[in-house]
């Protein structure tokens, strides 16, 4: 059996042969590089991926937060919501946990608010607890506790129909 040999190349394979082991071992080495090095660019190419994205959206998340500030003016509906009752919260004496709560819509999401703003007080929709929130922009207070058959000896306006009535 005669085999040519090439320069710098290896004799043909068989089993027996050290040859054969030489370049199976040879490739196992070279796909655990490959594998290796794939894995590598992969990570780079995401990475390169994810600068790019954030090169070309950059500009338009910077004007898009630039018009939300402009609008809001730094501060969002909540936190001006929230401003409203800060000087209605201390009118409220301390030892008072429930605070009722009247609107023309109570189950609006004003009154969800109105309860954040006035942590650790309770807001409790009705008339029962002394205190009572009133929320009813653009009417007159008064007409509307006497139509709702509520007797008070104090009303505060505190603006945009925000009103604290204590009960007789």
């Amino acid at each position: 059996m005669s085999h040519q040999t090439l320069p710098n190349q290896l004799t043909p394979d068989f089993p027996g042969d050290k040859c054969h082991w030489i370049r199976v071992t040879i490739n196992i080495i070279n796909m655990k590089n490959f594998t290796r090095n794939t894995r590598s660019l992969a990570a780079w190419a995401l990475v390169i991926l994810a600068a790019v994205n954030i090169l070309f959206n950059a500009p338009q998340l910077l004007g898009d937060w630039n018009v939300f500030i402009g609008v809001n003016k730094g501060v969002d509906d909540t936190t001006h919501w929230v401003n409203r009752f800060e000087q209605l919260k201390k009118d409220i004496p301390s030892n008072v946990r429930f605070v009722g709560y009247i609107a023309e819509d109570p189950q609006h999401v004003e009154f969800i608010l109105t309860q954040y703003a006035i942590i650790p007080l309770v807001l409790q929709n009705g008339t029962g607890p002394e205190w009572i929130i009133a929320n009813f922009p653009g009417q007159n207070i008064q007409s509307v506790l006497r139509n709702s058959g509520i007797e008070y000896d104090a009303i505060k306006d505190y603006g945009f129909g925000i009103y604290l009535v204590h009960k007789k």
